[in-house]
């Protein structure tokens, strides 16, 4: 697989997101947000944050997912447009359309809610096909 020397827990990270498996993304991503910091920090804190509001979501607890990203907005706002591959810009709009779709969950003018509006976590570089089917090299640290 050719692709950019990206960090292996990132990339963990987005195989376990990329599969529906958040919890797992998120253990991930924890584990570089705390040795990071700045623009990184805040990136790493708004993924973990998402993945808290995808989990809350399926369990129907709609308060929560709209605090989760509404703190997610504010630490990706920190970051540049383009990060560690990412559309930021872009991801922060997906967030804003996931967060009024939430909203509208909890003021009943909606019923139930779309799950299209996850964001896809588009990183440049990385072919999703390829990245889904690794393993990982043992269960303590995710292909690390």
């Amino acid at each position: 697989m050719n692709t950019p020397p990206y960090d292996p827990r990132y990339l963990a990270g987005l195989r376990f997101y990329y599969q529906g498996r958040h919890w797992d993304s998120h253990e991930a991503w924890e584990e570089i947000w705390r040795a990071s910091e700045g623009a990184a920090r805040h990136f790493f804190q708004g993924l973990i944050q998402i993945d808290a509001a995808i989990i809350h979501t399926q369990r129907g607890h709609w308060g929560g997912v709209a605090n989760l990203l509404a703190r997610s907005l504010g630490h990706l706002e920190q970051c540049p447009d383009h990060f560690l591959g990412m559309d930021v810009a872009r991801l922060r709009e997906q967030l804003r359309t996931y967060r009024q779709a939430i909203v509208a969950l909890q003021q009943g003018r909606e019923a139930a809610f779309d799950g299209s509006f996850y964001p896809d976590l588009t990183v440049e570089g990385i072919d999703r096909e390829v990245l889904l089917p690794m393993e990982d090299v043992h269960a303590a640290h995710p292909l690390g």
